[in-house]
């Protein structure tokens, strides 16, 4: 997206923020809802533009070894 970006005007680039988290979800034909995307959700609005910020059960899920007191941690 960087380099999509690097030659548009800055009212027609394109920036993600990104909400990662683990928890319960209900699929109900193409919908998708419940606790787990309804924090991603809220994170994702955390999140700084091309920022990802992640909850601390998805922390845990993908590197359980390393701890840590923080509810999300948030990367620019």
């Amino acid at each position: 997206m960087a380099a999509r970006n690097a030659d548009l005007p800055e009212e027609r680039r394109i920036v993600f923020r990104i909400g990662i988290n683990v928890g319960d979800i209900i699929i109900e034909g193409d919908d998708i809802y419940g606790d787990g995307v309804n924090v991603a959700a809220r994170l994702e609005a955390l999140a700084e533009p091309g920022g990802i910020c992640i909850s601390r059960s998805a922390r845990l899920a993908s590197a359980p070894s390393r701890t840590s007191s923080a509810r999300s941690t948030c990367i620019t």
